[in-house]
């Protein structure tokens, strides 16, 4: 979906809406993932894993902060 507005300082084409939820992210970040994209299924599932850890790890550090 194409957006002509900004949100929250955001420009439009680093917007994405998935079921009403609006996420923004970097150019460089949207440039890597179109990247990652064209990666054999295998290679963006490792990714993924990867990812899925770091957020994980995030979580747990954020829970435990005093």
């Amino acid at each position: 979906m194409c957006y002509t507005a900004q949100v929250q300082g955001v420009f439009s084409k680093n917007v994405i809406n998935l079921k009403d939820t609006y996420f923004s992210f970097s150019t460089e970040l949207i440039k890597q993932f179109k990247k990652l994209d064209k990666l054999p299924e295998e290679d963006k599932n490792t990714i993924l894993k990867v990812i899925n850890a770091l957020i994980r790890d995030f979580n747990v550090r954020q829970a435990y902060v005093l």
